[in-house]
C-alpha cells in the first residue's frame, strides 16, 4: 500500500513534564537521609514495599524555604506557559520516599489534589523507575503490537536521574517498579492545589479559594 500520510491529535492527553531542576539536591538528600519512615500504605500488602517519611508537609520545614519556593515557581510555570491555566498553584503536601531493594508501591493516584510532582534525590544504579498506568485502553481487549509508543500503551515508564523533576495530573495512577539498587534511592513527592476563582461566576459551582496567607490568585 502506498504511504498514506496520517495525522494524530492528543485528545484529552495525560501529559507528564520531564525538568531538570536547578535546585540543591544534596541540601534536600542530607535531610531525606535523616527522616524517620514507615511504610508506605497498609501494612498488610507486602513486605518489600516502599517507605515514605513520617513528615508529609516536609517542605513547610524553615530550613526548606527557598526550595518550596522553587518547587512552586515551576508548577507555576507550567501552569502558566504549557497548560496555560490563570490559576496559581500552592503546595499543600510534600514527603520522602526511599526505596530499597527489591522494593515497588502498590498502584496509586493523589486524592485532593490537582497536579502532583517527584523530585529524584539520589539515584543508584538498578534502581526502579516510575510506571503510570492508563486504565482508558480496554483491559478485556488485548491488542498484540509491534511496539509500544505513546498511543497504544496501557502503560509509561521513565527511569529517573538525580535532580530529574516530574510533574503530573494528579489523578494518573502510577507505582514505583522494584530495583536491582544496592543502596536506597530517595525522592521527594508533592501535591499542589489551585487557589483563587475555580468554576464560573454565577454558577453552582464557583468557589475562591485562599491560600494559607490569606491572598487569592487576582
Amino acid at each position: 500500500m502506498t504511504e498514506i500520510e496520517i495525522k494524530l491529535d492528543p485528545v484529552f492527553s495525560s501529559p507528564v513534564a520531564s525538568i531538570k531542576a536547578d535546585i540543591n539536591i544534596k541540601k534536600i538528600l542530607k535531610i531525606a537521609e535523616k527522616e524517620k519512615y514507615n511504610v508506605a500504605g497498609r501494612k498488610d500488602s507486602f513486605k518489600n514495599h516502599v517507605s515514605q517519611s513520617n513528615n508529609m508537609i516536609i517542605l513547610d520545614k524553615k530550613i526548606f524555604k527557598n526550595e518550596k519556593k522553587t518547587m512552586e515557581n515551576y508548577i507555576n510555570y507550567y501552569c502558566k506557559n504549557v497548560l496555560k491555566y490563570v490559576n496559581k498553584l500552592k503546595l499543600t503536601t510534600s514527603w520522602f520516599t526511599k526505596a530499597e531493594y527489591n522494593q515497588t508501591s502498590d498502584p496509586h493516584d493523589h486524592g485532593n489534589s490537582f497536579l502532583s510532582a517527584v523530585l529524584y534525590l539520589k539515584t543508584t544504579k538498578g534502581c526502579g523507575g516510575i510506571t503510570f498506568k492508563n486504565f482508558r485502553i480496554p483491559s478485556s481487549i488485548y491488542m498484540v503490537r509491534s511496539e509500544d509508543n505513546i498511543w497504544n500503551s496501557d502503560a509509561w515508564t521513565i527511569v529517573p536521574d538525580d535532580g530529574l523533576l516530574l510533574i503530573f495530573p494528579s489523578y494518573l495512577h502510577h507505582k514505583i517498579l522494584p530495583g536491582q539498587n544496592s543502596e536506597p534511592r530517595y525522592s521527594l513527592a508533592m501535591n499542589f492545589f489551585p487557589i483563587g476563582k475555580i468554576g464560573y461566576n454565577e454558577s453552582d459551582s464557583f468557589i475562591n479559594i485562599k491560600d494559607v496567607d490569606g491572598n487569592y490568585n487576582d
